[in-house]
């Protein structure tokens, strides 16, 4: 079907009508050219179509457009199915989001356009943010669901693939000399491990079915103590880097112990 062709018939068929708006019918004022294309505000590149044949006409674009046009368009056709007043069918929605998400995989956003982005976003009020905060429980009961909690290696890879070429939120941030003695502190050290070392004996790690009990011994071969996983062995030692290598064989010995799965 060649859609650039029946999007002209459809535009040039409803500019023959000269409608125009009344209480009694409701109409949408559609840009023939795209404003994101160079398309203006005139009279003679708007044209007057029923919500129906708005969302086909928004349709027809993102079919016959490609690459970055195409992506535009996408963008514009699910703008336009999320509108308070739009009406479209279980198919009609599924397609528009199907399209939208295969237009945005791997998208990159640059720091030029999210500094935009915030720009034009200052000062607008937005209902989501009017919901009520969570409550100190609320929040307890969240961080204690999630404790202890395994992400599978599929998981780390669908993270690690959407996170590829995304600027790190801290990149260009350095912490003052004050800040770092204070965070480095034996009292902020000790309380940290205190507070870990608590949230660790509320939580039963023996329920979680991928935890492996986890040996320490001395160099020497004598036991020293025993986790219930390697979650629990990483949050009271602290540092896991070399705790991990020493567990699959890369290196002998960790911080002056040899550990092992049970």
């Amino acid at each position: 079907m060649n859609y650039e062709q029946v999007y002209k018939n459809l535009i040039t068929s409803r500019q023959k009508l000269n409608r125009v708006k009344t209480k009694e019918i409701y109409y949408e004022s559609h840009h023939i050219i795209p404003k994101c294309f160079g398309g203006d505000n005139s009279a003679t590149n708007l044209v007057l179509l029923t919500p129906k044949e708005h969302f086909f006409a928004h349709l027809l674009l993102a079919h016959f457009h490609i690459d970055e046009q195409k992506k535009k368009m996408v963008f514009a056709l699910w703008m336009l199915c999320n509108k308070n007043s739009a009406k479209c069918s279980s198919r009609q929605y599924q397609q528009a989001k199907e399209s939208f998400i295969k237009a945005n995989k791997n998208k990159i956003v640059s720091i030029e356009t999210k500094e935009k982005i915030s720009k034009a976003l200052t000062g607008i009020k937005r209902p989501f943010k009017k919901k009520k905060p969570h409550s100190s429980e609320t929040k307890k009961k969240i961080s204690e669901a999630n404790l202890g909690r395994i992400v599978s290696e599929e998981g780390r890879k669908n993270i690690s693939e959407a996170h590829k070429g995304q600027v790190a939120w801290n990149r260009g941030m350095t912490l003052s000399d004050e800040k770092k003695t204070k965070l480095n502190s034996d009292e902020a050290v000790e309380k940290r491990n205190k507070t870990r070392i608590e949230n660790l004996k509320n939580k039963n790690y023996k329920n979680l079915k991928l935890a492996k009990p986890i040996i320490q011994l001395s160099l020497e071969g004598e036991f020293i103590q025993e986790f219930e996983s390697i979650a629990q062995a990483k949050l009271i030692l602290v540092k896991s880097r070399g705790l991990i290598d020493c567990l699959k064989g890369r290196k002998d010995s960790y911080n002056g112990y040899k550990f092992y799965y049970k």
